[in-house]
């Protein structure tokens, strides 16, 4: 978890990267054809801590050391690893949490974990290969 403090820390990131990842995964946001909206929303989840949940990043083959995990507009959980350090907040990428191959529950456990200390609502676990899930 992330203090208000750290999360005010400047936000820096690659724009063409991200631009490609919101026009690749533009079902993760309503209004995706408004770039500026997207990272709008991405930033609001970053900063606001009843918005985003950060994490630390324990995944083996991760290059973040955080993860802000949020539910969007669209109703998708949405991942943003970050690296964090004494003065910035570097925003690696966005994923969909849904098509995350290697461990979607991990995403879901961990934002349950710190949901559960804020009086978040807890997100459900996904299935493949099950109706609804992927």
């Amino acid at each position: 978890m992330l203090s208000d403090t750290e999360r005010q820390k400047k936000i820096k990131y690659k724009p063409q990267h991200i631009f490609q990842r919101i026009k690749e995964r533009k079902h993760l946001f309503p209004n995706g054809a408004i770039t500026k909206k997207c990272i709008d929303e991405c930033f609001a989840a970053i900063k606001n801590r009843n918005r985003g949940v950060f994490v630390k990043d324990n995944r083996n083959d991760s290059q973040s050391s955080h993860v802000c995990i949020f539910v969007g507009e669209s109703g998708e959980i949405i991942a943003l690893p970050c690296k964090i350090d004494d003065e910035n907040i570097v925003w690696l990428t966005i994923k969909d949490v849904r098509k995350d191959t290697s461990n979607p529950n991990w995403f879901v456990n961990s934002y349950n974990e710190v949901a559960k200390t804020r009086g978040l609502p807890s997100l459900p676990l996904i299935f493949r290969g099950i109706e609804g899930g992927i």
